[in-house]
């Protein structure tokens, strides 16, 4: 009986243990990109701007606001931001 209480103690406590790491190395994890490195990138148009939208920079999905009207797959340049939204601009080909 002793040793199914030690057992379960110890598996207990290790479950314990595993959720802490969890949850501290998550506290760790960083976007890929932030706000900061993206102006004066490039990025497409994942649906219409009509002002808000959103667009695909490098493989993430943002917020993204604009003066015209952007169709859906159209190439756009990030100028600024406005808190967490993207303010972008379609690129002329």
């Amino acid at each position: 009986m002793k040793i199914i209480f030690f057992l379960a103690l110890f598996l207990t406590i290790l479950f314990i243990g595993l959720l802490l790491y969890i949850a501290i190395s998550s506290r760790q994890h960083k976007l890929k990109s932030d706000d900061r490195n993206l102006v004066g990138r490039t990025a497409i148009a994942e649906t219409d701007l009509d002002p808000l939208g959103l667009v695909l920079i490098s493989g993430e999905v943002w917020k993204a606001i604009t003066s015209d009207k952007i169709l859906k797959g159209s190439k756009v340049k990030v100028i600024g931001t406005k808190g967490v939204l993207l303010e972008v601009e379609v690129i002329l080909t």
